[in-house]
């Protein structure tokens, strides 16, 4: 931690305590100092159009003659830009915890957080953070509300034990006074799903039929006609980014045991920073084919219950080293 803050705890009578820790710094017991930074680790840039939010919880007692300001820093192509987000100068806390959410918008470049401070010897104040999170809208929402960037923060009171009638009464005009608005603008970001364009069997599809199946979309891809790419749909990154990029595992065929029942593959998301023109290779699946019904003479008695032979090898060699009764798998 930058000295002079501290990770510790609020044992304090003229507050609630507070369980566990906090990043706090007590401006009556360490020198002045002209500026102080604390800075938080980098993040990725979160997807484009993302409704990304900062949330915490602060806490500031006593009077801080001097400045707090919450900076975001942008790393753009090497140069360093800074927004100021929230500001607290030249006056006296209320002593109880606050919970605040910032929203984040235009951010399209690696970014971290810094809280910047200074104050002069009169200052008593006691300033505290915690629970600062982003939301996960940052980097698993691509498609949802914009806030403006001048959108104030929304702030609110958070109240922990004993609170009587007329204090919350008191802390609800307090609230009131410093709830905000936002104002939502619309701004859907670009989505592309990539199917198996019709295909089935081991091959994977054909140019003819991935241009067939993307004619009236927004998607195009180059398929592989040869080797190791054959039914392989190659896409290129439209503009430099970063993306959430998802994946399902196809589903497997219904067994010969139990034809009601179909296993499905996982699900992965990732975030990716990518650039234009890169080349992804994408070879999508297709549901495995069921096992009932079968040409085959005994899984089809199977199928439909006529014969045990696949459980009477089970039982007598507890194994199984010849009949196939399950269903495919899933590509």
């Amino acid at each position: 931690l930058t000295p002079p803050w501290q990770i510790g705890n609020l044992e304090y009578s003229h507050f609630p305590s507070l369980e566990g820790s906090a990043l706090l710094l007590n401006t009556s017991e360490v020198p002045v100092a002209e500026t102080t930074i604390m800075t938080s680790a980098v993040f990725p840039a979160p997807i484009r159009n993302s409704p990304c939010e900062l949330r915490m919880s602060w806490l500031i007692h006593g009077f801080l003659f001097g400045n707090i300001s919450l900076v975001l820093v942008e790393n753009k192509t090497g140069k360093e830009q800074s927004r100021t987000f929230w500001h607290f100068t030249n006056s006296e806390g209320l002593g109880v915890w606050q919970w605040m959410v910032l929203s984040l918008p235009d951010v399209s470049d690696r970014f971290w957080l810094q809280i910047v401070t200074s104050w002069e010897e009169e200052s008593d104040a006691i300033i505290a953070f915690d629970n600062m999170s982003l939301s996960l809208d940052c980097y698993l929402t691509i498609n949802g509300e914009k806030t403006s960037r001048d959108a104030a923060p929304d702030s609110s009171n958070l109240f922990t034990k004993g609170d009587s009638r007329k204090r919350i009464r008191l802390e609800q005009k307090i609230l009131e006074s410093l709830q905000l608005s936002t104002v939502p603008i619309s701004g859907p970001a670009d989505q592309w799903l990539f199917t198996t364009c019709g295909a089935s069997g081991p091959q994977g599809p054909t140019q003819t039929q991935c241009n067939d199946a993307y004619r009236n979309s927004n998607l195009s891809v180059i398929v592989g006609a040869e080797g190791i790419l054959q039914g392989v749909q190659i896409w290129r990154v439209p503009a430099t980014n970063t993306y959430s990029i998802s994946g399902y595992g196809a589903a497997g065929g219904k067994g010969g045991k139990n034809t009601m029942v179909r296993s499905h593959g996982v699900s992965i998301l990732g975030i990716f920073d990518l650039q234009k023109d890169d080349a992804l290779y994408i070879l999508v699946g297709h549901q495995g084919e069921d096992a009932c019904p079968s040409t085959n003479h005994v899984i089809q008695k199977v199928c439909i219950g006529e014969n045990n032979v696949i459980e009477e090898e089970i039982r007598v060699n507890r194994s199984v080293h010849e009949w196939a009764g399950g269903g495919g798998g899933g590509g």
